[in-house]
């Protein structure tokens, strides 16, 4: 068991609570969206969360964050928000960064949708 003093205590083990999708995104959200600082509100070095992540889900924290973020920002987007408001509030200092990463991830630019949920 881990303690924090941000959290109540973490368990990293394969069937710890840590594990469920909820907890992820909590941690995800209140360490705004920082692999290290995921890490140090578990209590553990970034590492040893890297290493329970690709054990875990197969992809590191990192891919997993980003995915993470991108699937908020679709649907904020398709919402109707803004595109810069979206990615600035998702962690994102440049646009182009966003787009790029949103591109990727759903084959087409982000003011693709902006412009279809504007509709």
């Amino acid at each position: 068991m881990i303690k924090s003093d941000h959290l109540p205590a973490l368990d990293l083990s394969p069937h710890g609570h840590i594990d469920q999708a909820n907890d992820w995104q909590t941690l995800a959200h209140r360490a705004q969206f920082k692999p290290g600082k995921i890490a140090q509100l578990c209590g553990v070095s970034s590492r040893t969360v890297q290493r329970h992540f690709r054990q875990s889900y197969g992809c590191t924290l990192g891919q997993w964050l980003r995915s993470y973020r991108l699937d908020i920002a679709y649907h904020r987007l398709a919402a109707g928000e803004t595109i810069k408001l979206v990615a600035m509030e998702l962690g994102y200092k440049q646009l182009s960064h966003f787009s790029r990463d949103f591109k990727r991830q759903y084959g087409c630019a982000p003011r693709f949708l902006d412009q279809n949920s504007a509709s």
